[in-house]
């Protein structure tokens, strides 16, 4: 099953999108260090939304849409990518040794002329277990499998000795994004949903101005 997202970042009009993105950037993947990196500051490391619209330009890779590590051994990493299957995963590790946590999609994405709009929610203290990972694209809450995450278990996101390198680039193994992003939101502390970021509008899913806090 693939999903995929009318092409509005060229084809806008006032009428039908009435809050428009007016820019993107794009990410070469392998080779590519014109990546975008952030050190953040302290922050919640167990409850985050991230969201974003990815363009995908190529298939069949590991591809990371964002990582944070020091990409060194034995060093906890916390990364959301695309698998050489063209599903989307999520997983904490330690570089060389144990993972933490994995959970795949079921549904892969091979659609490179749309754009997808992700929302990604990581809420380590939910007493569901299948809930402390969820993700949505275009709207649609997506099914995860093998969700096997720790309750109340630290990631690597707002630490201040773990960069995130939110676009083009993984700290280990993995090429980045070969393709585009555009209004990405990284909300520290609350698990949202993709209605924060996006609503239906004769029945295609198109983006809304974030309103709340980060």
């Amino acid at each position: 099953m693939a999903f995929g997202s009318e092409q509005w970042m060229y084809s806008s009009g006032e009428d039908f999108y009435p809050y428009e993105i007016g820019q993107s950037a794009r990410a070469k993947g392998a080779g590519d260090l014109n990546f975008l990196r952030r050190t953040p500051t302290t922050g919640n490391n167990k409850l985050f939304t991230w969201s974003g619209w990815v363009k995908r330009s190529k298939l069949g890779a590991q591809q990371s849409i964002f990582s944070c590590g020091a990409g060194t051994n034995g060093v906890k990493t916390t990364a959301w990518y695309f698998n050489a299957n063209d599903q989307l995963e999520f997983k904490i590790y330690f570089i060389n040794y144990n993972t933490i946590g994995l959970t795949t999609s079921d549904a892969v994405f091979r659609d490179t002329s749309s754009w997808y709009h992700l929302t990604l929610v990581y809420d380590s203290n939910n007493s569901v277990a299948n809930d402390r990972l969820r993700a949505w694209v275009n709207g649609e809450r997506i099914t995860l499998s093998t969700p096997g995450f720790v309750k109340n278990y630290a990631s690597s996101m707002n630490n201040p000795t773990y960069p995130i390198y939110m676009l083009g680039w993984q700290t280990t193994y993995a090429e980045g994004l070969k393709g585009y992003y555009a209004h990405i939101d990284y909300v520290d502390g609350q698990g949202l949903t993709a209605s924060d970021f996006g609503e239906f509008k004769s029945g295609v899913w198109i983006p809304k101005e974030y309103e709340g806090t980060y």
